[in-house]
């Protein structure tokens, strides 16, 4: 079965780029912040805090986050990579029954990353999920999960890609084709720069069962007759998360 290659909007760092729309155009203007809030919005990991009298979605930026929100945030970060975030049989704390993020909560608990403030009267563990997150705490939470997160990297090796030719003599304003093969796994799609392409082409598998191969071709500018260049493959998969691995072709144009 031939897989046809389409161009679709790249993304970066496992995160889609900031969308043209403001999800949040209540309160979050342009700014340090607004391409990160955007993103994290896009990915699903963050939600606004409702909407305003006009309608519009807020976001409440200058507002302190709960440790609630912050087990949704670690969930929803691993989801983002392409990992499970699998559901926690036990209800570890006494005090998030019924709270939006409970599960999030059991979930994170369950891998280790949270141990709850101390117990309640009745010696049950406790969460204090409405408390805001300190910084001290918010550096526990990560290093814990980072520490998991490489764990499971450290377990699972990401796949690699093959790209073939890796070498070729292709006329000026010609095409060059080239085949991507993935060591293990489907591939999502492919970025390939370099020789002057402007911008980079963007390449994903047509068909929604995704391949072990991706087969794509790209012009050589008319403007590289005569010289050498390089042209770098970088290959997205499907398959074990958002793991990425590159292949390079080096090119020499002719006239």
């Amino acid at each position: 079965i031939d897989y046809v290659a389409v161009r679709t909007p790249s993304t970066t760092d496992g995160l889609p780029e900031a969308p043209s729309a403001n999800a949040f155009p209540c309160d979050v203007v342009p700014g340090t912040h607004y391409a990160a809030i955007q993103r994290l919005a896009a990915a699903g990991i963050v939600d606004g805090s409702g909407d305003n009298a006009d309608g519009e979605a807020c976001f409440e930026p200058g507002r302190p986050v709960t440790r609630a929100q912050m087990a949704k945030f670690i969930a929803e970060a691993q989801r983002v990579l392409g990992q499970d975030v699998p559901a926690s049989a036990a209800d570890y704390f006494a005090d998030d029954d019924g709270d939006t993020h409970e599960d999030n909560i059991d979930a994170i608990a369950a891998e280790g990353i949270t141990q709850g403030v101390g117990t309640n009267a009745q010696g049950q563990d406790r969460y204090d999920p409405a408390a805001p997150v300190r910084r001290d705490q918010m550096a526990s939470f990560l290093a814990r999960k980072l520490d998991r997160l490489v764990d499971r990297t450290a377990a699972e090796p990401p796949p690699t890609a093959t790209l073939s030719p890796t070498s070729a003599t292709v006329a000026a304003g010609a095409d060059f084709e080239g085949t991507i093969t993935a060591s293990k796994g489907t591939i999502d799609g492919a970025s390939v720069k370099g020789c002057a392409l402007s911008p980079p082409e963007v390449f994903a598998i047509e068909n929604p069962a995704g391949a072990a191969t991706l087969t794509f071709n790209v012009t050589i500018p008319a403007a590289q007759d005569g010289t050498s260049c390089r042209l770098d493959v970088v290959t997205t998969f499907v398959d074990g998360g958002r793991d990425t691995s590159s292949a390079i072709i080096r090119v020499t144009p002719t006239s």
